[in-house]
């Protein structure tokens, strides 16, 4: 069983915890989630399964897409609902066009520092584990990028937004870091994953109900990858990861750009992906023998 499933993960259960139950349930070997969500979390988590794990990191890349709610006047030492409360403060008068301002600011490419209860590694350790010990947490701040933020609902000490971000964003941050703005302590109250790349909410399955879960094919989930086909002959040499010179190549689906992955195909099968050395456009320039797609991954 290759491909991918799209679990609609319920409150309280870790990421891995719904893993082992797929494994168990579906009787397999290989399996592995896109992307983490904290046990609180609820929503989208893809689920990568046999050889579909070869290609976790290309697709974990993608925007992840939330629905968010935070709690002002309160942080937490978690930054969550779940942490202990450290800290409370007043709220000051906010009214729509102030908080909209205020979330408007963190679009685009922003730097935020994890929590200090994170995996993130900190001298070869994780955070979380040196927290819950009770030592000081240094993380160094990192640059996330925020695609799109919108208001949803204010309902005081409550506020509700959707936002769009890149991989790696901590939204128990971000919640922080937007009350500071607002000039109040924060926590995020609850999150929803409604989007991990193309994966989508309503495409997901309650753990479960995984019956009725649709696996969705390794080359499908690639699709937002450009696309070459490979004269027959050529595929056990792909296989052996030599690369791809324009004697190779039958078909180019679609324009490629230096540095961009593609997907490799012989006889109708995904075989393989790739990284482009050069532009599509710069192909009829070139030699015979000079190496325009480097094998990256071999799927076959």
């Amino acid at each position: 069983m290759d491909g991918f499933l799209v679990i609609n993960k319920q409150k309280g259960w870790t990421s891995a915890d719904v893993v082992n139950k797929i494994k168990r349930v579906l009787k397999i070997k290989k399996a592995g989630h896109l992307g983490t969500l904290d046990p609180d979390a609820t929503g989208v988590l893809p689920i990568a399964l046999g050889k579909a794990t070869k290609v976790i990191r290309y697709i974990n890349e993608s925007d992840k897409e939330y629905q968010v709610v935070m709690k002002l006047g309160e942080k937490t030492d978690t930054l969550d609902a779940a942490g202990k409360v450290i800290e409370k403060n007043g709220i000051p008068e906010l009214n729509k066009d102030k908080i909209e301002k205020v979330l408007q600011e963190f679009t685009g490419k922003i730097s935020q520092t994890p929590p200090a209860y994170s995996a993130v590694k900190v001298d070869g350790v994780r955070a979380y584990e040196l927290a819950r010990k009770g030592k000081d947490v240094q993380i160094k701040p990192r640059d996330v990028f925020i695609k799109e933020i919108s208001l949803t609902k204010i309902d005081i000490p409550f506020i509700a937004f959707n936002v769009v971000c890149s991989k790696g964003t901590y939204i128990r941050s971000l919640c922080s870091d937007i009350g500071d703005r607002l000039g109040t302590a924060a926590h995020m109250f609850s999150l929803i994953r409604t989007a991990s790349g193309q994966f989508e909410i309503n495409d997901a399955v309650n753990i479960d109900d995984l019956g009725k879960g649709r696996i969705i094919k390794i080359d499908e989930a690639l699709g937002f990858m450009p696309e070459i086909r490979i004269k027959k002959g050529f595929e056990d040499k792909v296989k052996n990861g030599m690369p791809i010179t324009a004697s190779f190549i039958e078909k180019i689906s679609l324009d490629f750009k230096l540095n961009e992955k593609v997907r490799i195909y012989s006889d109708e099968k995904l075989t393989a992906v790739g990284i482009a050395k050069y532009n599509s456009s710069q192909i009829e320039g070139l030699g015979e023998k000079e190496a325009i797609i480097k094998i990256d991954r071999v799927l076959a």
